[in-house]
């Protein structure tokens, strides 16, 4: 897939969107973004699957369970 369709597709969803603004220019581990008060209030697995998406497509790193913006 290409990458600019990949980050399309993964934007489209709007716990991403919303995932992707929280993390804004800070690192946080799982457990912080989760417990920030997400849309719809996720689990924490669906929060770590949603990034892991973000990862896939580039727009979120993580180091030593520390996510950030790629």
């Amino acid at each position: 897939m290409d990458p600019n369709t990949a980050r399309e597709k993964a934007t489209g969803h709007p716990l991403r969107r919303a995932l992707l603004d929280r993390l804004g220019g800070e690192e946080r581990t799982l457990g912080e973004i989760g417990s920030d008060g997400l849309p719809d209030d996720p689990s924490i697995s669906a929060v770590a699957y949603h990034l892991t998406v973000l990862q896939r497509a580039d727009l979120v790193a993580c180091v030593g369970g520390v996510y950030s913006l790629a």
